[in-house]
């Protein structure tokens, strides 16, 4: 049995803590390559300014980005102007690369899918000195932490 990969446009925003995205616009490719509809990335962007990645299987193979994935990324990263997400889903579950620049490499960050709602931790690069001290203070005046516990009576 061959199966063939496919691929979905992340559409979706962060915060200090999280990152989450819907994946959108799906298609399918051959066993081991698989493409996206540019021109929709390109104008989904321009109209919303939500595009924050792709979401692509290895069928059969761990979820490792490719030479292919690396360039890809690295040249839409430039395109677009912002750090992007790579998560794959392969033999070995589901992974996810942030692509900061054009430059560097990508670095691995945990990834969750729930339904159809792909999130994970909001790497800590995409914030400058000043952001980070902002994260930090409001995490600090609300560090209470929540009840998860009903409240039981008589």
């Amino acid at each position: 049995m061959t199966c063939n990969e496919s691929c979905w446009v992340l559409t979706g925003d962060w915060d200090a803590d999280l990152w989450w995205a819907i994946p959108r616009n799906k298609t399918t490719g051959s066993p081991f390559s698989v493409e996206f509809d540019y021109n929709w990335v390109l104008e989904r962007e321009n109209k919303e300014k939500d595009i924050i990645g792709w979401l692509h299987t290895h069928p059969g193979m761990v979820a490792m980005p490719s030479s292919r994935d690396h360039a890809t990324f690295k040249a839409w990263v430039s395109c677009l102007g912002k750090p992007l997400v790579c998560v794959i889903k392969g033999i070995d579950g589901w992974r996810a690369w942030w692509y900061l620049n054009d430059e560097d490499e990508p670095v691995e960050y945990q990834v969750k899918a729930v339904k159809n709602l792909i999130f994970g931790v909001t790497p800590e690069e995409f914030f400058n000195e000043e952001e980070k001290r902002s994260n930090e203070r409001i995490r600090s005046e609300d560090s209470s932490e929540p009840e998860f516990e009903p409240k039981c009576e008589g």
